[in-house]
C-alpha cells in the first residue's frame, strides 16, 4: 500500500516544498513532562505515543504533533482544539491552503522516521532539530489527489483497526479457554474426594 501511494504521488504533477514553507508555525511546547495531571481536562502531548492530561492549555488550533526525541521519536499525533505540549514535542500549525492536513499526517507516518534516522548523527540517540523539520521536503500533488490518498489510507486504517480488534478478541477468547482448562485440571488434580480410593490414603 505504501509503495502504491508513493507511486500515485510520483506520477502526478507534484510541487515539492520544504516543511518550513508548508506551515508557518513550527514550535515546541514549554512544559516539562511531569506537568501532567491525572484529572486534567486537556490533552498534554509529550514524546510518548499517547497524550497525557493537563488543566491548562497553550494552544487552540488544528495541529500536527511530532515527538522530538526518545524511543517514540518521530511519532505523529493529529489534534484540533485546545491542548498543551512538552518542550521536546514539536507543534506544527497554520498550514498553506494547498495542503490537506490529513494527507500531511499520512506522509509523515510514511517517511519522517526514516528521514530522522538518516539525518541524525551516527551512534547517538535519534532526535529532531528545528532545521531538520524546516528542511523536510513535502510533495504537494493537486488537492483532489491528496483527498483520494487520504480516503484510501483512512479505509486501510479502519481495516487494520478492525483486524487488530478481531485478533485481540480471538486471543482473549483463547486465553479464557486456556484458563478454564487449567482450572478444570487443577481442580481435578486437587479434589481427592473425586478419586474412589484416594490413592490408598486412609482417614
Amino acid at each position: 500500500m505504501k509503495t502504491n501511494i508513493l507511486k500515485m504521488i510520483e506520477q502526478a504533477e507534484v510541487e515539492w516544498k520544504p516543511l518550513g514553507e508548508v506551515c508557518s508555525m513550527i514550535t515546541t511546547g514549554k512544559l516539562n513532562a511531569n506537568a501532567m495531571e491525572d484529572d486534567g481536562i486537556y490533552p498534554f502531548f509529550t514524546c510518548n505515543e499517547n497524550p497525557y492530561r493537563i488543566n491548562e492549555y497553550a494552544f487552540d488550533m488544528e495541529a500536527i504533533l511530532i515527538s522530538g526525541n526518545g524511543s517514540q521519536v518521530g511519532h505523529i499525533n493529529y489534534y484540533s482544539g485546545k491542548f498543551n505540549a512538552y518542550q521536546r514535542t514539536y507543534v506544527l500549525g497554520q498550514f498553506i491552503s494547498e495542503i490537506n492536513i490529513i494527507y500531511l499526517v499520512h506522509y509523515f507516518k510514511f517517511c519522517l522516521k526514516e528521514y530522522i534516522l538518516v539525518n541524525s548523527k551516527k551512534g547517538s540517540v535519534p532526535y529532531i532539530t528545528l532545521p531538520m523539520l524546516q528542511n523536510f521536503q513535502i510533495p504537494i500533488p493537486p488537492l483532489e489527489l491528496q483527498k483520494e490518498i487520504v480516503k484510501r489510507l483512512d479505509i486501510l486504517t479502519e481495516l487494520e483497526a478492525a483486524l487488530e480488534a478481531a485478533l485481540e478478541a480471538a486471543l482473549e477468547a483463547e486465553l479464557s479457554l486456556r484458563k478454564k482448562q487449567y482450572q478444570y485440571y487443577r481442580d481435578l488434580l486437587l479434589t481427592f474426594d473425586d478419586i474412589s480410593d484416594r490413592g490408598g490414603v486412609q482417614d
